[in-house]
């Protein structure tokens, strides 16, 4: 159930016709979190579109209507729904299985034109406190690095891929 406020903010529109609008939302702590696709003719959505839009869909999960608000219009939101809002992805899953209980996340993550793109991966079972120290682990090394060389990385301990991105696992102390 979703009781919380939900900020929600613009991705770039589909260049198909008609165009398709993805709305992403999260609460105030970055989970629950969703995206939302609007199909319009119309190049731009309004405020209003949009909230109607999402509200519908998230009356499918919860009785009570949360309140909506642009995410830029929202100055306290955690470090996980910043993350969220500024277009990386988070996602939960298995990763004792492969890494070990000492591994409690991982970032893959390139430099494009338009700023750092990355993926942050979080071990799903762990604790609140330790998720939200890992994500605030994975945001600190993000902000690092848009403006760190390669040496930079690699003496971080990032690691380079084949495919031009960069790695790094995150454990605990």
């Amino acid at each position: 159930m979703i009781t919380d406020l939900v900020v929600w903010w613009r991705h770039r529109p589909v260049m198909e016709v008609p165009l398709r609008h993805r709305i992403g939302w999260c609460t105030q702590s970055g989970r629950p979190h969703g995206q939302l696709v609007i199909t319009s003719h119309h190049l731009r959505l309004d405020r209003r579109q949009i909230e109607t839009a999402l509200a519908a869909e998230l009356a499918r999960h919860s009785p009570t209507a949360p309140r909506l608000l642009p995410a830029h219009q929202v100055g306290d939101l955690s470090v996980e729904a910043q993350l969220r809002v500024n277009g990386h992805h988070i996602t939960d899953t298995d990763l004792t299985t492969d890494y070990g209980l000492d591994v409690v996340g991982g970032i893959t993550a390139v430099l494009l034109g338009r700023g750092v793109d990355a993926t942050i991966v979080l071990d799903a079972e762990l604790s609140d406190p330790v998720r939200d120290a890992t994500v605030h682990a994975a945001a600190d090394m993000l902000a690092d690095f848009a403006d760190a060389t390669p040496t930079m990385l690699y003496e971080t301990g990032w690691a380079r891929t084949p495919t031009d991105r960069w790695e790094l696992l995150l454990t605990q102390h």
